[in-house]
């Protein structure tokens, strides 16, 4: 038995490369991609240089695209969110999912 590749996808971590990221994926022609990443569970990663160090905030959701929305609308409020420290800075996005991630 062959286990399939996951799907990996890395972009700019804001709210305009995301809105990008949802145009490109509802455009996209293999609609097991598009299940995958709007229907699974799906693992994502925000990363951003904090000093001389990486940060990184860790989290799963079914709909990723609208978790990260949520993310950005509600963190930006809070000066002492890792949303907020983000801002303005070079931080990227990693979005993977997999046919085989489910919720035990």
């Amino acid at each position: 038995m062959e286990v399939a590749k996951p799907i990996i996808r890395k972009i700019d971590d804001n709210p305009e490369a995301l809105k990008i990221f949802e145009q490109d994926l509802c455009s996209c022609s293999d609609e097991n991609v598009q299940e995958i990443i709007t229907s699974y569970p799906t693992v994502y990663i925000h990363n951003w240089k904090e000093s001389d160090e990486y940060e990184v905030y860790i989290g799963e959701s079914n709909n990723v695209i609208q978790r990260t929305r949520q993310h950005y609308e509600t963190g930006f409020y809070n000066a002492n969110s890792w949303q907020k420290r983000i801002a303005g800075k070079s931080a990227v996005l990693y979005i993977i999912g997999h046919e085989h991630f489910n919720k035990a």
